[in-house]
């Protein structure tokens, strides 16, 4: 029942939005439905850069990118003026993940 509830009110959050905003598609929404109705736990969240998925409640993530936070905004910060680029808590290939263990993470 409980399970049923949400279906129905995350439709209904969704037709709303859709009817404020109008039939086009915002990326960034669907991101986030697709979170909100999936992520739970703990996960990584590989190459956030500027524009870090935002989570529900019930959802936990490290941030892993190939550069430390410095080299990143002096690689991207001219891309991306005024915009906070996200620190990653890990320094890693997105690729292989090789600091992580097989089944270490409960999303990517």
């Amino acid at each position: 029942m409980r399970e049923r509830v949400r279906r129905v009110w995350s439709r209904a959050r969704r037709e709303l939005r859709n009817a404020v905003v109008g039939r086009q598609i915002d990326h960034k929404a669907t991101r986030e439905d697709v979170a909100a109705r999936y992520l739970r736990g703990h996960g990584l969240e590989i190459g956030a850069l500027n524009f870090p998925l935002r989570l529900p409640r019930s959802a936990h993530v490290r941030y892993v990118d190939r550069q430390p936070h410095g080299e990143l905004v002096a690689e991207y910060g001219a891309m991306y003026p005024g915009a906070a680029i996200v620190a990653p808590d890990v320094i890693d290939d997105g690729e292989t993940l090789a600091t992580f263990g097989d089944a270490s993470a409960e999303f990517i």
